[in-house]
């Protein structure tokens, strides 16, 4: 990631927050597939999309991981759901033929008070976007109050002992340990919590699980 070392470190961190512009559609896009590819892979594997699953994803990006799914287990039904509207024409773009057969729904908003009902979704996935939420417990629960009963969430992310060599702006990302997290999980209500580890070519990769009870 040299580009790090020639982008100011607040610019930097706002952009990976919430892409805007011509940067943030093209630069972050290509830096985010590179950058995450590991970890998606690694969601995938722990998520186990079924066919019958209806799925959510906070924080879709340039929209990879849903296309990745969508092609990958047929019948699927996707929603997404992501706060900057340049990621969300480059994730329209990306999956615009899902789109069209009306298996992946993407839509504009703000994860802090998901636009969804009560226990709309069986699994929910948001990767790299915990580091930004100013209050955890709050995001959680809406995300708990829209799993169904038995549904699960799936947190892909950075451990803090990586993410803070990248110099990183504290007033944007906050960091976390595979023990905050699974902290607050388990504070938040969800049950059967954990987290996963995997090794990747730039960074190690974790996914947090969790259930909401029965």
């Amino acid at each position: 990631m040299c580009i790090l070392k020639v982008i100011p470190a607040r610019f930097f961190s706002r952009q990976a927050r919430k892409p805007t512009g011509f940067i943030g559609r093209y630069i972050m896009t290509r830096m985010f597939n590179k950058g995450n590819a590991g970890l998606n892979v690694f969601l995938q594997e722990r998520m186990d999309v079924k066919p019958s699953d209806r799925l959510l994803e906070i924080g879709f990006g340039p929209g990879k991981l849903v296309n990745d799914i969508a092609s990958t287990v047929s019948e699927v039904t996707i929603d997404g759901l992501d706060f900057s509207s340049a990621m969300l024409k480059q994730a329209t773009q990306v999956n615009r033929r899902f789109i069209k057969e009306g298996r992946v729904k993407l839509r504009l908003g703000d994860s802090k008070s998901l636009p969804y009902p009560d226990n709309s979704f069986s699994k929910i996935v948001t990767s790299n976007t915990i580091y930004f939420w100013d209050e955890p417990k709050v995001y959680l629960t809406e995300i708990l109050r829209v799993l169904r009963p038995g549904g699960q969430l799936y947190i892909g992310f950075r451990a803090k002992e990586e993410m803070d060599l990248l110099e990183l702006d504290t007033g944007v990302f906050t960091t976390y340990s595979t023990q905050d997290v699974t902290e607050l999980l388990v504070n938040t209500g969800f049950t059967h919590s954990k987290v996963h580890s995997k090794e990747d070519t730039m960074f190690r990769s974790h996914c947090a699980s969790g259930v909401k009870p029965l």
